[in-house]
């Protein structure tokens, strides 16, 4: 593009703290709203828009609770643009805000609004657009959905807007459906007849967002919305640091510090992220069907109600209406796909898969198995962002190694070993250093006298883990929620008979426990289950006395593989509820207790910040104190200790309020690193 096409001004607004806000369903905080407003501001955006993702008042009117009122975001926003010059804003959809949400924010020296109707509906924009501007407001127009008709009746709307006072004209491609020649042909036809600047507003739901946004600027477009890390309603936004980076390459003036930009996104932005902002099967399809996300509540309910394809609902929906989806209309269309009992596109049901199988392959040693496992968990920790646990155990048996399949957690990927002696644990250890986050021994292996085998681990992450405790809380848990009304014997050792009986009567399971080898008394009809969590009773356990088990008895083991075949073979065939222990939600909850309380114990400690006494991870300070979320890399004020180990109230705290500011003052500038 040629020096005399660039535009004198061309202005980035981010809508981080507003459309973002649906990515994690309304809770930026206040205090959030106040750091990224501020850095926002400082990396040169000139308009911030801020508060709930569907506008002024959308709480009180039961569209979602935020995480803050629209007078503190309004107050925190502003309180981070102070001395800047950038200027701050909400959005406004009337029937949602009202008059009075209007002129709320006004008062509170809110500088510009954009008003939202579908394109069919500007008419209702009309009295508080003119209200706007009495306020003093500067005043977009923003036409959601404005490829649902056809481009001369969208004109004849936007004729109608610029009659009405708006300052600013938006394309809105709400769906993320609108390809780039439909971007520039709706800027272009714009500029043919109004002299208002012209904005654009699209989604991501094409991976178009930034393609589609230069495609309207380089046909006259100068107001553009974006947002940090793409983080939007759907498939997400532009991405603001994107679009710096690109603008600035092409030669047009924004104001923005690049870097600047891409440090707010990563370090403050990515961490309040749950997800990242990649398309899914329903946000492509909704893309190619220009729906609109806001009707994906009707679409689940209709689509698992009638037992349909959601996917072949939204194409059909779209096809008849995109401004307005209703639950009839939903269910009319959802009942004619499902008489028509055709799939999407005439396909089958089913996929074709063909006969073959893709087969994993064996390995003949244990550390070839090892390192493959390990490969295979890197694999979903990086697609995942978890970090990536081995737990390592001794096995009962000692003539082979034992591979726990991988598996997940809400927070890790887990994969486990039974090694079958000390001296392939130690090869075991030297294999995986290095190649995983964390490496976790059982606690058992102390007791070996193998002083110094968790030195072999330099590389990876270790720490200890206790492999009974596992056991014992997947029994607990269980027998407690299978057996509450049954009698249940424990065979175990004299430790694990104690522990798991005491447990169990506390949850109100009439339980027992047996510690020695000999099953002789036992009254089996009167026993509803039996939990064996030792080898002591291994040779007890005969066909003579599964003949002896009411078949009413349900079976557990902790360790099968070291009671004899027979006894199995027996109960099994007589009809009893035969189950090994699954403890992989126990292994799950355990390293995540283990990993965690390791990381928690990193950040206790105490010092001074600013010449004020801080403290943190537990560390009971003396009163008047502040207490911070981590000692090694705080980043915001949890309160004022008391003393004793809690936090003061509000009122309590009022005489050290000045040094809780000036922490708070001080984890910000070093979170900007004096950039700001």
């Amino acid at each position: 593009m040629t020096k005399k096409h660039v535009p004198a001004d061309l202005i980035i607004l981010d809508c981080t703290l507003r459309d973002g806000s649906y990515a994690i369903d309304y809770q930026f905080t206040a205090q959030d709203t106040y750091l990224i407003s501020l850095g926002l501001a400082k990396a040169g955006v000139r308009y911030i828009e801020v508060g709930h993702g569907t506008g002024l008042g959308s709480a009180k009117a039961g569209k979602g609770d935020s995480a803050a009122t629209d007078e503190e975001y309004l107050d925190a926003a502003r309180a981070g643009v102070e001395g800047t010059g950038a200027r701050i804003g909400m959005f406004f959809i009337p029937g949602i805000g009202t008059m009075r949400d209007l002129e709320m924010a006004a008062a509170r020296k809110m500088d510009f609004i954009r008003i939202g109707t579908n394109v069919t509906e500007i008419d209702q924009a009309r009295p508080f657009i003119e209200r706007a501007k009495e306020l003093g407001l500067f005043v977009s127009s923003n036409l959601m959905k404005s490829y649902a008709v056809p481009i001369d009746e969208f004109l004849k709307v936007v004729t109608r807007a610029d009659r009405y006072g708006v300052d600013v004209v938006a394309v809105i491609d709400s769906a993320g459906g609108m390809m780039p020649a439909d971007v520039r042909e709706y800027v272009r036809r714009l500029r043919e007849i109004t002299q208002k600047p012209i904005g654009f507003h699209g989604h991501n739901n094409l991976h178009l967002a930034v393609a589609n946004t230069l495609e309207a600027v380089s046909a006259g477009a100068v107001f553009v919305d974006s947002s940090l890390q793409g983080m939007g309603r759907s498939a997400g936004n532009a991405q603001t640091e994107i679009l710096a980076v690109l603008f600035e390459k092409m030669g047009y003036r924004t104001g923005l510090d690049v870097y600047k930009t891409m440090d707010l996104g990563e370090r403050v932005l990515k961490p309040m992220m749950s997800r990242s902002q990649g398309v899914d099967d329903i946000s492509l399809v909704s893309g190619i069907a220009q729906f609109h996300s806001g009707f994906s509540r009707i679409i689940d309910d209709v689509s698992r109600k009638c037992r349909i394809d959601p996917r072949r609902l939204i194409i059909e929906v779209s096809e008849v209406d995109r401004i307005d989806v209703s639950y009839g209309r939903a269910e009319r269309i959802a009942l004619k796909i499902s008489r028509e009992a055709v799939h999407p596109a005439g396909a089958s049901g089913l996929w074709s898969v063909g006969q073959g199988v893709l087969r994993r392959k064996v390995y003949k040693k244990p550390l070839e198995q090892v390192l493959a496992v390990a490969r295979e968990m890197n694999s979903f920790s990086k697609k995942t962002g978890k970090p990536s646990v081995f737990s390592i155990t001794l096995s009962s048996r000692k003539d082979r190694t034992v591979f726990p399949y991988i598996r997940q957690s809400p927070s890790l990927v887990i994969g486990n070993v039974e090694a079958s002696g000390i001296r392939e644990l130690g090869d075991i250890l030297r294999a995986l250093d290095g190649k995983i986050d964390w490496i976790v021994l059982d606690e058992s292996i102390k007791a070996l006298r193998t002083s110094g085998l968790e030195r072999v681990v330099s590389k990876s992450r270790f720490t200890w883990y206790s492999e009974q405790r596992v056991l014992r809380l997947s029994v607990n848990v269980l027998l407690a929620q299978r057996h509450s009304r049954k009698r249940v014997l424990i065979l175990a050792d004299r430790d694990n008979v104690e522990l798991m009986v005491r447990s169990l009567r506390q949850q109100g399971v009439t339980a027992a426990g047996l510690e020695g080898g000999t099953l002789a008394g036992v009254d089996w009809k009167k026993t509803g289950a039996v939990i064996s969590f030792g080898l002591k009773h291994a040779r007890a356990l005969t066909p003579r006395l599964a003949a002896a088990i009411s078949k009413e008895t349900n079976i557990y083991a902790v360790c099968p593989g070291a009671y004899p075949a027979p006894f199995w073979d027996a109960v099994v065939r007589q009809g009893n509820f035969v189950c090994r222990v699954d403890a992989r939600c126990a292994l799950a909850a355990e390293l995540a207790l283990v990993i965690e309380t390791h990381g928690a114990t990193g950040n206790m400690g105490s010092g001074e910040i600013s010449g004020v006494m801080v403290v943190a991870g537990g560390v009971i300070g003396p009163r008047g104190s502040v207490v911070v979320d981590s000692f090694k890399t705080p980043s915001r004020v949890i309160g004022i200790a008391d003393g004793r180990g809690g936090l003061l109230t509000e009122k309590e705290g009022l005489p050290f309020r000045e040094h809780a500011e000036k922490v708070s003052h001080e984890l910000i500038r070093k979170l900007y690193r004096n950039d700001y």
